[in-house]
């Protein structure tokens, strides 16, 4: 409790500092030691609980206090673990060197790997996606004047900004100017105003800032990004287009809710602050912004009567903190190795998807990487496993015949194999149009028409390269065919063809083709791969033996078979097809889905049905499919690109595709086709009938055999139905139409014109 910490912790702190170092003196193995640093250090260790209860503490005084009596005595058992640790590792050496012989052939220690750490990962993603909106990033000063950081950003001397317990300043003037540590990157954004002399100006400034504070959610040295765009008739349309892009792309999430609320800044008018949702009903802010104030234009030079501008301020440790989840933004500058690994911030991610070659066997005149498993081709199934991982890119590699065919493709670069002269070839010509990758990216090397892998099989391959050159990914199968990971005395020593397998091993481990290493490695290893003098090809698996052969340790991960189906032909792709909808129902009815027949039922890659759900026999889901909690999806109905939203049902026979919505409890019935339409809660469209472009109210009832006829041999209309509406049997809607709320439509009527709320239309011969 928060008084227990406030009187007893004094108290408290020897015994549990005795009892902490008695329990780190005594652990006799790492294991043991990694015990103690969790129930003390760890994310839900005592010292972290001390910390979360200081919050409700009040009197300042007693908190900064307190916090310095703990943060003593983490930094204190931090210190003893990581000279146990050597200890221990010490001694596990000498016991070694004392009982195991020295193997001279075992290749050279390797450099440990090293993490990025989440502020430069964050703030070079930040830049990343500001630069594919075309703001580019200029750098200023970190000591600036008083004009260049308050007055020119219309902030008055007596603001609190000003005071100097809140900002640094230097003791000597500069060309009698009073200088500071700037408090914020827009200083840079007026130097660049100043010089401006075309418009127009769309700019970020990322940087080192400082402020006068220090506690859990601030440091007196942070970073922030600030942004920038003058030109004619900017408005505030166009900052909020800006700020939601920006805040879905960073979080990956475009259903993201965002609020803007007014909010007051000296050198924007009007102002806001950004919230976006977290924990379900609660908010949280990440930047401010705002149009740019007259009177700073009028400042540096520019005429407010005729250019507008926007601006705002992002906290870059404040997006690392919720994105991953970090509680204390002083754990950004500890600089402890164990803080980073625990964090998983790794090397950026790049993909390498070979998808080069038609795949003759197949026998058809589409690429083979383009037939489909669960209504997405093979690529598409590989891309959406990578873009699981974030990686920073994504190219793959084509032939010339397959490259129109994907333009079509987002978020991946596409690079030209013009010559189909293997694998090896494939990733040299890849690895040459990559030569600005850092030599410690970690690059992933995967084939098109292996679509099945998962993402946690290639973040298990990745954990595993550490230390090691490559890693590879091979599985257990009984068919003979496949090339074949060659181990000896536990290391991978080279990947050959079956009938090159001179022990013909009856148990193997298969090659899945997948591999994993770093680009430093990969460029020098594919670079001394020789063709092949029989088939005049390069073949990627060389590289395991010449990575051997140049001392590299050579590492590698075992799948399951299924997953690791390669596709050369039509049966592998009903094989694989098969696994997919398998997993797929498993993965559904372990989410709290019922389905009555699991076998008859298929999915796509992208399907979402939420639980409580039941799905009957023979239902089909094609692409785009989302299906809410309670909802009831009768037998045979086919489904394309719809919500389908909680407590609807479906079926059975029914067709739903277009964009479509189907509200809360509506019923759409037997033979009922619905496209492009918006059904509103409680509405019932029972039997036999056409929606076509229609939008319908809540609570209405369409009759069977009701057309809504909206194609006229040119082009579609819109017909809107609305609340409480009653269509009667055998009626056609000719579109475009209105039939207002509360009206009614005789049966057997044909509909031309509008019909006003509380209505009776009738329109049928005697």
């Amino acid at each position: 409790s928060v008084s227990k910490v406030n009187k007893e912790l004094l108290n408290e702190i020897p015994s549990l500092e005795d009892k902490a170092v008695s329990e780190i003196e005594n652990a006799s193995s790492l294991q043991d030691l990694e015990k103690v640093r969790l129930s003390y250090l760890g994310k839900k260790g005592v010292i972290k609980a001390y910390f979360d209860n200081l919050k409700e503490i009040e009197d300042a005084g007693k908190k900064r206090n307190l916090g310095e009596v703990i943060n003593v005595l983490r930094n204190k058992l931090d210190q003893l673990i990581m000279n146990k640790e050597n200890a221990l590792k010490a001694e596990e050496v000498n016991f070694k060197l004392q009982n195991e012989a020295v193997d001279i052939t075992l290749p050279v220690r390797p450099e440990k790997m090293g993490k990025v750490h989440p502020l430069s990962k964050v703030l070079n993603e930040v830049k990343l996606i500001f630069a594919h909106m075309g703001f580019k990033a200029v750098d200023g000063p970190d000591i600036e004047d008083e004009f260049h950081v308050f007055d020119a950003l219309n902030t008055p001397s007596h603001h609190p900004a000003r005071e100097e317990q809140d900002t640094f300043y230097l003791k000597n003037k500069i060309n009698d100017k009073r200088m500071v540590l700037r408090t914020h990157t827009s200083s840079v954004e007026i130097r660049t105003m100043e010089k401006a002399k075309t418009f127009p100006i769309k700019i970020v400034s990322p940087g080192r800032v400082y402020r006068n504070d220090f506690d859990a959610t601030h440091t007196p040295m942070f970073h922030q990004i600030e942004g920038l765009y003058v030109n004619e008739n900017v408005n505030m349309g166009q900052l909020k287009f800006t700020i939601h892009h920006f805040l879905n792309k960073f979080f990956g999430d475009k259903g993201l809710k965002i609020r803007f609320r007014n909010s007051f800044f000296p050198f924007t008018e009007p102002s806001a602050e950004v919230d976006i949702s977290y924990k379900g009903s609660k908010w949280i802010e990440v930047l401010g912004c705002g149009m740019t104030h007259p009177n700073v234009f009028q400042n540096v030079g520019i005429d407010h009567t005729k250019y507008s501008g926007f601006a705002f301020g992002i906290g870059i440790e404040r997006l690392a903190m919720l994105k991953y989840q970090i509680s204390d933004l002083r754990s950004f500058y500890d600089n402890k190795i164990r803080w980073l690994d625990h964090y998983v911030i790794s090397k950026t991610h790049t993909f390498v998807i070979l998808a080069a070659g038609h795949g003759r066997r197949m026998n058809s005149d589409l690429p083979k990487v383009l037939h489909k498993i669960g209504s997405f081709s093979m690529l598409q199934h590989v891309i959406y496993n990578a873009k699981q991982l974030n990686p920073e890119n994504i190219a793959v590699v084509v032939d010339l015949p397959l490259i129109e065919r994907l333009k079509c493709f987002k978020d991946i670069q596409l690079i030209t194999q013009e010559l189909t002269l293997g694998t090896g070839d494939a990733v040299k010509t890849a690895m040459r149009n990559l030569k600005e990758l850092p030599d410690s990216s970690i690059i992933i090397v995967q084939y098109g028409d292996t679509p099945l892998i998962k993402s946690s099989t290639i973040t298990k391959m990745v954990s595993c390269l550490e230390g090691k050159a490559l890693v590879c990914l091979g599985f257990r199968t009984s068919n003979k065919e496949y090339g074949r990971l060659i181990i000896e005395n536990g290391s991978l020593r080279e990947i050959v063809e079956a009938k090159s397998d001179k022990n013909n091993h009856e148990e193997f481990l298969a090659n899945a083709g997948i591999m994993v290493a770093c680009a430093k490695n990969l460029r020098e290893l594919v670079e001394k791969i020789e063709c092949n003098s029989s088939t005049h090809e390069y073949y990627l698996t060389d590289i395991v033996s010449i990575a051997v052969k140049s001392n590299l340790n050579v590492g590698y991960v075992i799948t399951g078979g299924e997953e690791a189906t390669g596709i050369n032909n039509r049966n592998d792709l009903i094989k694989a097809e098969f696994y997919f909808q398998e997993n797929k129902r498993k993965f559904f009815t372990n989410s709290g889905v019922t389905l009555v027949a699991p076998e008859t039922v298929f999915f796509s890659l992208d399907t979402q049905i939420a639980r409580d759900s039941v799905i009957y026999p023979y239902v089909f889901f094609g692409t785009g499919v989302k299906i809410e909690s309670g909802a009831k999806i009768l037998p045979f109905s086919h489904l394309k690109n719809c919500l389908i939203k909680s407590n609807a049902e479906v079926g059975p026979f029914t067709r739903i595709r277009g964009n479509t919505t189907i509200g809360n409890k509506a019923k759409i019935g037997n033979f009922v086709e619905v496209k492009t339409s918006e059904v509103g809660q409680n509405t019932r469209i029972k039997h036999l009938s056409y929606i076509g472009n229609a939008k319908v109210g809540q609570r209405s009832n369409i009759g069977a055999g009701t057309i809504v006829c909206n194609y006229d041999g040119k082009k579609k209309h819109k017909t809107n139905i609305g609340s409480n509406c009653f269509i009667g049997a055998n009626s056609s809607l000719i579109a475009p139409l209105n039939v207002h709320d509360d009206s009614v439509i005789a049966a057997g009527s044909v509909i031309v014109e509008d019909v006003p709320e509380k209505s009776l239309a009738i329109a049928r011969e005697k």
